[in-house]
């Protein structure tokens, strides 16, 4: 009798083509590489998740812990996806560009649901 763990089942309710792929053809799934879109999207969601973990245990980071936070996990990123090649940039952005804007969305947050009751 065959048997099927949990992550079997869920790919296959989630998709029955992706549980043929990966279980059946075996074929593996291409790794995503890291954009500079990415890194900021990620570092915002883990300084929002960090920031409400600390409420649950009844702490209220202020804004510059939340910042910091966020850089923290923005540069362990940055140099994560810089080991083997050089982040693509678009247009004429630079990097900067989506560090200020990482800031700024975590800024406006933080001004708008302080104290976070």
């Amino acid at each position: 009798m065959t048997t099927y763990s949990f992550s079997q089942t869920q790919t296959f309710v989630q998709c029955p083509r992706k549980y043929q792929y990966k279980y059946v053809d075996k074929i593996k799934e291409k790794e995503f590489e890291s954009s500079p879109d990415l890194i900021l999207g990620h570092s915002v969601h883990a300084a929002l998740e960090w920031i409400y973990n600390q409420i649950n245990i009844f702490k209220i980071p202020s804004k510059e812990e939340l910042l910091t936070q966020f850089k923290n996990q923005r540069d362990t990123e940055i140099a994560e996806a810089t080991k083997e090649k050089p982040l693509q940039l678009k247009g004429e952005q630079q990097l900067e560009d989506y560090i200020r804007r990482g800031i700024h969305y975590l800024s406006n947050y933080y001004d708008k649901y302080a104290p976070f009751a």
